[in-house]
């Protein structure tokens, strides 16, 4: 099944009009400018919203960069999108594939506010949620914890080469890959229930 942002919104408290406005704004406008040369005007310009209004939704445009992609994730990672981490890999590769320019433009970023980080640190918090769930609360050991903190960081770097074409595989062959290095004592963990609004804990790296 192939998820588009307008069917998340949905899903989301979207409410507010606004803030979809800004998030379609980023969406169009990041399919011809990368994240470099992309500026707050020029998202207000596109959404037809002020200054004033654009920073009571978002931070900077980062943090629209964030949110947009958050919601693509929270779309695939849970048990009624996805069976495991494999079948998860799987489905945001083949995203990618759909995706390429969006995703190339969004990724033209270095540093803390990059998408790679971005997406290091929700994978981080996906992973350690499920392991929760399947132990009672507990999270990871301290071995454990090292290892995924390589294994996330190595998850947005995979990703984004593949997306500029640095690895030669299909999306299925990327998906094994990603799956086989996952720390072994966390692979075949998956979601016991469905996670509830604001269960995935997003920790910001330090620089």
């Amino acid at each position: 099944m192939r998820m588009c942002l307008a069917e998340l919104w949905k899903d989301e408290d979207m409410s507010d009009r606004t803030r979809q406005d800004i998030l379609r704004a980023y969406n169009t406008l990041i399919k011809e400018v990368d994240m470099d040369r992309l500026t707050v005007a020029m998202l207000c310009r596109e959404a037809g919203v002020s200054r004033a209004t654009f920073y009571r939704y978002f931070q900077d445009k980062y943090d629209v960069m964030n949110y947009n992609y958050k919601l693509l994730l929270d779309g695939y990672v849970n048990p009624m999108m996805s069976t495991s981490y494999k079948d998860l890999y799987c489905k945001l590769y083949k995203y990618g594939k759909s995706h390429w320019k969006f995703l190339r433009n969004a990724f033209n970023t270095e540093g803390i506010n990059s998408l790679a980080d971005y997406i290091a640190t929700y994978s981080e918090g996906v992973v350690e949620t499920i392991t929760r769930q399947n132990r009672n609360g507990q999270g990871f050991t301290e071995a454990e914890k090292l290892q995924c903190d390589v294994y996330t960081i190595g998850i947005a770097t995979m990703y984004k080469r593949w997306i500029f074409d640095e690895y030669k595989l299909s999306a299925e062959e990327a998906a094994q890959a990603l799956f086989e290095i996952m720390p072994p004592t966390l692979r075949e963990l998956w979601w016991v229930s469905e996670p509830h609004k604001g269960q995935i804990v997003i920790k910001k790296r330090r620089d």
